[in-house]
Parts: C-alpha cells; sequence; structure tokens
C-alpha cells in the first residue's frame, strides 16, 4: 500500500497584524497560562506556539496548494493526531536523558545537542506552512518543552542557576552577541543577497536570531540557501578555508574544519552523523518563505 503524500499548503490571507478573533484569543490564553491545551478526553498535549494552535484547533482553514497552487479549505484538526504522536516522541526524548543536562542545553541551545531548538521553536514560531511533516515537528518540540516545564516547576533554583551561568558567559548568544554579528555580516554584504533584500525590517530581525541562535548545520544551511557562501567566497576570500575561518571567527564557535564538512554535507553524503548541515536544507526554505511573508509574532 503507498505511503499518502504529505501535501503542503500556505495559510493564505492570514495577517499576524490583523489576525483572526479566534487567533487572539488563543494568544491571549497562552500569554496568560503558557499553553493552551488539547487533545482528547484522556490524552492532553500542551501548545505553545498561538499559530499552531490556531491551526489544530480550526475545522476550516482556507489555503493554498503548494503544488497545484489552488485555494481551499482544509480541516487544521486533522492534523492533531500527527501533533499529539509527535509530542509523546519529545517528551521519550527527554525521559531518555539526564533531565539537568538537557534542562540546561535547552536553555542555552547548545550547538550539539539536535533538539535544542525546542527552546525558541515551539513558542515564538508560528507556520504558515502547513503540513503533516510541520506539525509533527511542532508537536516533537512541544513534548521536550512539556517535560522541561515539569522540570523546572520541580527544580526552579537548578535551572536558574544553570541558566545565569551561561548567560555570564562570554561566549553565549546574548543580545550583545547578536548585534555585534549583524555588524560583520553587513560588512560583508548579507544585506545586498537578493532574498536578504526583499525582507522586511522585521523579518530580517528574525532571520538574523535564527541563524544566531540555531547550532552550525543550521547556521550552513540557511547561508547556503541565501547564496551567502558563494557571495563570500566570490567577493572576499581567495579560498574557502579563509571564509570558513572567518565564520567561526564571527560567532566565535565552531571548528572551520566541521564547518567545511557541513559545507560538503549539503551536496554529498557525509561520512560522519556530525555533519547534518543537509538535513536542514527543507526546513530553511519552508522558514525563509514565512519570513518573505512576514513573521507571526507569538
Amino acid at each position: 500500500m503507498s505511503k499518502k503524500p504529505d501535501k503542503k499548503y500556505f495559510l493564505s490571507g492570514f495577517d499576524i497584524k490583523q489576525p483572526p478573533m479566534q487567533f487572539n484569543l488563543l494568544k491571549s490564553q497562552i500569554d496568560e497560562v503558557g499553553f493552551f491545551e488539547a487533545g482528547t478526553k484522556t490524552e492532553r498535549v500542551k501548545i505553545y506556539s498561538p499559530g499552531v494552535a490556531y491551526i489544530l484547533s480550526s475545522n476550516k482553514l482556507f489555503v493554498k496548494d503548494l503544488t497545484t497552487k489552488e485555494t481551499k479549505y482544509i480541516d487544521g484538526t486533522s492534523y492533531l493526531n500527527g501533533f499529539m504522536e509527535a509530542y509523546k516522541e519529545g517528551q521519550e526524548y527527554f525521559d531518555e536523558r539526564d533531565s539537568k543536562k538537557v534542562a540546561k542545553n535547552l536553555a542555552i541551545q547548545y550547538e550539539n545537542d539536535t533538539n535544542t531548538r525546542a527552546w525558541s521553536y515551539a513558542k515564538e514560531s508560528n507556520p504558515l506552512l502547513i503540513s503533516r511533516k510541520v506539525l509533527k515537528e511542532y508537536g516533537y518540540y512541544s513534548g521536550i518543552l512539556s517535560k522541561l516545564d515539569e522540570f523546572v516547576n520541580e527544580n526552579p533554583d537548578l535551572f536558574f542557576e544553570e541558566k545565569a551561568e551561561v548567560n555570564s558567559d562570554s561566549s553565549g548568544n546574548n543580545r550583545n552577541d547578536i548585534e555585534k554579528i549583524k555588524v560583520k555580516i553587513k560588512e560583508y554584504g548579507f544585506l545586498t543577497l537578493p532574498k536578504v533584500k526583499v525582507l522586511k525590517d522585521d523579518s530580517y530581525e528574525y532571520l538574523v536570531r535564527l541563524i544566531v541562535n540555531s547550532q552550525w548545520p543550521y547556521r550552513i544551511a540557511m547561508f547556503d540557501y541565501l547564496n551567502f557562501l558563494a557571495h563570500l567566497r566570490k567577493e572576499y576570500f581567495k579560498n574557502n578555508d579563509e571564509r570558513n575561518e572567518k565564520l567561526a571567527e564571527w560567532f566565535g564557535s565552531g571548528n572551520p574544519d566541521d564547518i567545511r564538512k557541513n559545507i560538503s554535507s549539503l551536496t554529498k553524503k557525509p561520512s560522519s552523523n556530525r555533519y547534518t548541515a543537509y538535513q536542514h536544507k527543507e526546513k530553511v526554505r519552508e522558514q525563509y518563505l514565512e519570513l518573505k511573508n512576514g513573521v507571526p509574532r507569538p
């Protein structure tokens, strides 16, 4: 039996500046209690993003089919089961690991843990692109975050001690680091890139924050999608090694050789599972399209 294709839709007519009343109600609840609860009588899940809550609670969403280009209505509640399945997987991920280590990693977004984007991703991002894969990813990260909530409530002193420790670390990605990197990439023509020039100011700010707060594999995938890597090589550096050293210098982390191998993984299967930039190619494309159409803020 063939697998049912995962159709991709774009949420049409959604303006974050004038969102539907249902979105505002969901956002108000999440702002007040931290999450929106959904599910069945026997099984409940927490949803941290107003945009995800809006999709999963709406039985009539006006969308554009990205394959046929047709507009139509779909039932957003049909994605709830997939969200709930992935939510369980996220909780299991947390339960199978050292809670203290996972909590610390989530708080500071360690580069070596592929699940650290849960801290910001499940809360700060709202999807305009809809598919089973997209909603399952939100479910997975929300499941991790729900377990983190429980851990923080049970161990508040431990968690905030870890977070404070990292915030005092000069290598942390705090606001000053973000501003410094914005200056650096601007000096090297980042704002002149065609895909960057078309972004509105708030979308650009969000893009830079995504890049800075993510791991190197994601950064590499996004820089490649924006054609920044090719731009740097052509306009500023004699060879790839010089470029990779400069990238590591900007972010104050990363090994130039690891950066090289992540870049290589975009076109050739890597010999080690450490180099996963290729796994983010579809994600960065989808997130860029969301940014280009405006960033939905929680």
